[in-house]
């Protein structure tokens, strides 16, 4: 067991544990680090799904991005995928010809630039880890690198728990409203909650708790979704055959990267 970025881990496999995996960028005295642990109400695999679908930022986190003024990066991305000693490295383009890099660690972190509901920061590198609690319930633990320090970011990270307290009583209701239909996305403040979990998880566990497969039909912007299922299954089909699984290793040059305004 160790404590490490405001988290604890805990190796609970046969053997001996693997290296313990550091996060140097998240170390730096240059930042603060904003933790927590929210309860998530669908299969965590629909959340590991979303790690690699850039397209749904368009239309799933479209009221978020006018709140906060996000428009740095607009219009139909072109997503390219590859298998990483860590997981998966995707690239993606956008029509003006920024770009974007996100990471992917297997078998359940993901590694991105991520939205922050405060327009005086937008955005944070954010390590996020899916963790299951039972076939419909996950913890989304994340990390977020927040660009203040000292007293500001003391100040910043117990005003922004504060906030996330009351916001995590309301949100699993809100939700069930909004599915329900008693309830849309736009009758509800996005000064009141952490708006783009919200709207994550309206579209997650809108899938179903437990997502049902068969009925998808993927497209060129899930080919980051095709790998992700491929990898987890040749894991998978190894570890039930007896057979080696490749053994993940994190690399220090593998930092989100994010255009500027």
């Amino acid at each position: 067991m160790k404590e490490y970025i405001g988290l604890i881990f805990a190796y609970v496999g046969e053997g001996e544990p693997p290296p313990f995996p550091r996060y140097p960028i998240l170390e730096s005295t240059e930042i603060s680090l904003d933790v927590a642990g929210l309860r998530r109400i669908c299969n965590y695999f629909n959340n590991i799904d979303n790690s690699l679908d850039n397209a749904h930022v368009r239309f799933v986190h479209r009221r978020h991005r006018d709140a906060a003024q996000d428009r740095v990066v607009l219009g139909d991305p072109i997503i390219s995928v590859e298998e990483s000693e860590w997981g998966i490295k995707r690239y993606v383009k956008y029509p003006d010809g920024k770009d974007l890099t996100f990471f992917f660690g297997m078998p359940n972190i993901n590694f991105i630039n991520g939205q922050v509901v405060d327009p005086a920061i937008k955005r944070a590198d954010v390590l996020v880890f899916k963790v299951p609690v039972d076939d419909e319930n996950h913890i989304h633990f994340e990390v977020r690198a927040i660009a203040l320090t000292g007293e500001r970011g003391r100040a910043w990270i117990e005003e922004r728990r504060k906030l996330r307290a009351k916001a995590e009583r309301d949100r699993p209701e809100l939700v069930r409203a909004i599915l329900a239909g008693k309830l849309r996305l736009s009758d509800v403040d996005p000064n009141r909650i952490d708006f783009v979990m919200l709207e994550d998880e309206v579209a997650q566990t809108g899938q179903g708790a437990i997502a049902v497969r068969s009925n998808e039909h993927l497209g060129r912007s899930d080919r980051g979704v095709f790998l992700l299922r491929k990898i987890w299954e040749r894991e998978l089909r190894n570890l039930a055959g007896g057979r080696p699984i490749k053994q993940w290793s994190y690399q220090p040059d593998m930092v989100p990267t994010y255009p500027e305004a």
